[in-house]
């Protein structure tokens, strides 16, 4: 037999499952094809849909959410009796603006203080007893992330109400070319090591308890690195600095999450907004700093806190909660 023959004979022998193989991968392809179609008409659905008019939640979240409104109104009397000044950012900024309240997904509180007031708020947490509130530090497995997790105890049951996040003054005012030369900066301190992971060989990330070595780790080491690396020298009193949030530069896959270098203007001074029928403090200009934190914030972004699970004790008892006066 000829090398012809044998290659004729080969290509024979293989036609068949060739030929399937390619039918396979067009219908593949064709499959492919009818599900990115789908994709892009429900994006553009999606993208008309006018997001602030979406029902609230209901249900066991929505239990949960309204627990969680009566923390914020209890946080915000503990604030304004003891002249402590702080303002909602993050989702629940965004609830704000765009459904007077919470996010019809979303369980989480987030507000802000300027590195003064977080401070002098600690102090007055350690001394004083506010009817089961009680604040633990929280860091993540990410550098240089750690801030402060308010509880609210029923007993052996706590619930995290509000996150409290530190806003520092940089020492001087940037340009946006500026603010993306310190953003870079930051990823490349968080990347080579030199802002530290305090608990990066804790098993358990939540530290519970008010303790000096708690706010020796977190306070000193962290917010000492942050200084040295970061805001250079807070010494000089500079009018309108820039202003860094620090603590939320997540680095995902090599690239920051968020952009949280501000101007003074953008977050000073504080006016009040509608949040879940009551009035509550957020920055000068709640748009701009949406669209910086988010992009176009009226997309829906869906982020999933994890799944909630509530025994019917736990409902009534937060049931209970909501009902005080």
């Amino acid at each position: 037999m000829t090398l012809k023959q044998l290659r004729r004979g080969f290509f024979k022998l293989i036609s068949p499952t060739y030929k399937k193989i390619m039918q396979c991968n067009e219908l593949i392809t064709q499959q492919d094809k009818v599900m990115q179609d789908m994709i892009d008409k429900i994006d553009t659905i999606y993208k008309t849909i006018d997001i602030s008019n979406i029902n609230a939640a209901t249900g066991t979240l929505r239990v949960y959410q309204l627990a969680k409104i009566k923390a914020l109104k209890d946080f915000d009397k503990i604030c304004k009796e003891n002249d402590i000044k702080y303002f909602l950012f993050y989702g629940t900024l965004l609830g704000a603006v765009r459904h007077k309240g919470f996010i019809p997904w979303d369980d989480d509180l987030d507000v802000v203080m300027e590195r003064k007031h977080y401070i002098k708020f600690q102090n007055i947490f350690r001394d004083k007893e506010f009817n089961g509130y009680k604040y633990e530090f929280f860091s993540t497995i990410k550098p240089g992330c750690s801030f402060i997790k308010i509880f609210k105890y029923f007993g052996d049951f706590k619930i995290c109400m509000i996150d409290v996040f530190p806003l520092d003054f940089y020492n001087k005012a940037l340009s946006e070319d500026e603010k993306v030369d310190l953003t870079n900066k930051i990823i490349e301190l968080y990347q080579s090591g030199k802002i530290p992971n305090v608990i990066e060989h804790s098993k358990n990330p939540i530290y519970e308890g008010i303790n000096d070595e708690i706010i020796t780790k977190h306070q000193n080491i962290l917010y000492e690195s942050y200084k040295k690396y970061i805001l250079n020298s807070q010494d000089v009193y500079v009018a309108n600095p820039a202003l860094v949030m620090f603590q939320f530069y997540w680095i995902e896959g090599g690239e920051i999450t968020y952009n949280h270098i501000f101007d003074y203007e953008d977050i000073f001074p504080l006016k009040e907004m509608e949040f879940e029928n009551y009035k509550f403090p957020v920055p000068n200009k709640p748009i701009f700093c949406l669209y910086r934190l988010y992009g176009d914030y009226m997309v829906a972004k869906k982020w999933d806190h994890g799944k909630l699970d509530l025994s019917y004790t736990k409902i009534k008892t937060l049931l209970d909660f909501i009902g005080q006066d």
